[in-house]
């Protein structure tokens, strides 16, 4: 309400409207009517999102067409703010009705209870998208006093802080320097770029769900972990498992599934999965980088399916499968460059921008000490040699970063104050407070 009072006026609206028809979903037992409601919700959740999030994208969409074929279209450029965390409320709240429906669930009867489940301030924003049948029973639940449980949320929440603020923040510096202007940077500036946004964009977003977790926590709810280490997969099957996993599984139950998932024909279960994809890059925003994005993936899983038993051939005829850590090895290194190549369309302001860097990131490797003096300027300013050791320790260990906190948390009281307290103060001291929203809260 401090940003735009109205839009709490919506998100009321939002859930008054699915609360209601749960309620009606429930308390009647004929199918036709059921899914009429259903329907109903539907379109009322998701013509939410076309008004604020896709209306000014489909419209210009709309003018370029008409420009192809020289005709002068007449609506003007579209511009409406777009509501924070919209994409993880609306989802939220569709979720709820589609399981109701499907009797998974009883209608949430107390209408303030529903609210809270709708609104609950920790991830309201940025998720993790949580499933009511069961973040509703927890807000019910008596929790008492723990220290256990309050020391182990404040530290997954200095941990997200440090992800964001250390980590991800300072990254940023240089990816949105070089992104803003690829054409302006050396292929090796370029290359940085790709490889620096996508440790960015995992300790952005993985660092918020800490955060939202490790408050929750603290008042006794536990919210679903969201990230498990996606970086380390060995496959962009395995990646999809790994990475935003609430978002990931709600496709595949909401979506997927009801489209016919695996089964019938190789067709059908290849159209699924593209459906599946494109509309996941859509959620993440109306820009056709986004679409692009999620079309890459699509076509990786649909790739792999076709090619996995050429792949194990190949490799098996280099003897690399009687050596299985080196094997692990190497399709962790070829997933996360193939998740690599598509990041960058998710991150550039255009997909002819993101064209141009996979065509120029292996030109022109001159070491450009202006242009790279200037995208690091702000380190400079900030104890750059403890920053930069930072990144490279990250870069050696991020797959195994979680792993090492947990045997952390294991060793005696000492050590994991001081591992508490080093951490505070590498926050405090390293870290750019208060100067970037999180990525994903666009979303």
């Amino acid at each position: 309400m401090c940003w735009r009072a109205p839009y709490a006026l919506l998100m009321l609206a939002a859930t008054s409207i699915d609360y209601s028809l749960g309620c009606l979903i429930d308390a009647t037992h004929d199918v036709s009517k059921r899914k009429k409601f259903l329907i109903l919700s539907l379109f009322s959740n998701f013509g939410i999102l076309l008004i604020f999030k896709y209306l000014g994208f489909f419209n210009e969409l709309l003018r370029s067409f008409f420009a192809l074929i020289d005709y002068r279209y007449p609506v003007s450029t579209i511009n409406i703010l777009l509501p924070m965390g919209i994409s993880f409320h609306i989802f939220q709240t569709q979720g709820y009705t589609i399981e109701v429906y499907r009797k998974e669930i009883k209608a949430e009867k107390n209408f303030f209870m529903y609210a809270l489940y709708v609104a609950y301030f920790p991830q309201l924003v940025a998720g993790p998208i949580e499933r009511a049948g069961k973040l509703i029973p927890e807000l019910y639940q008596k929790n008492v006093f723990s220290q256990n449980r309050i020391v182990s949320g404040v530290r997954l929440m200095m941990i997200g802080f440090f992800k964001k603020v250390v980590i991800a923040d300072r990254l940023s510096v240089f990816v949105d320097n070089v992104y803003h202007e690829p054409q302006h940077a050396t292929g090796l500036s370029l290359l940085m770029a790709t490889y620096f946004f996508a440790i960015q964009i995992y300790c952005d977003f993985s660092g918020y769900t800490d955060v939202a977790r490790g408050s929750s926590r603290v008042i006794g709810i536990e919210l679903m972990e969201n990230f498990n280490r996606p970086y380390s997969a060995t496959s962009i099957a395995d990646f999809w498992r790994r990475w935003h996993i609430s978002l990931s599984s709600w496709f595949k139950d909401y979506l997927y599934f009801p489209l016919g998932g695996s089964r019938g024909s190789w067709w059908m279960w290849a159209r699924n999965t593209m459906i599946v994809f494109l509309a996941s890059g859509l959620w993440h925003g109306a820009n056709m980088t986004f679409v692009v994005w999620g079309a890459i993936h699509g076509f990786y899983l649909i790739a792999g399916r076709l090619g996995s038993s050429y792949f194990s051939r190949f490799f098996e005829i280099l003897h690399i499968v009687k050596y299985p850590k080196i094997y692990r090895r190497i399709q962790q290194l070829l997933t996360f460059h193939w998740v690599l190549i598509a990041w960058v369309f998710f991150r550039a302001n255009h997909v002819q921008d993101a064209i141009y860097i996979l065509k120029h990131s292996f030109l022109n490797w001159k070491f450009d000490l202006n242009y790279l003096g200037t995208s690091l300027q702000p380190f400079a300013k900030d104890r750059t040699a403890v920053a930069n050791a930072l990144f490279v320790f990250l870069l050696l260990c991020i797959n195994y970063y979680s792993p090492s906190l947990i045997a952390f948390s294991k060793k005696k009281i000492s050590y994991r104050l001081l591992a508490d307290v080093c951490l505070l103060l590498m926050i405090f001291i390293f870290g750019r407070l208060g100067t970037q929203n999180f990525i994903y809260f666009q979303f």
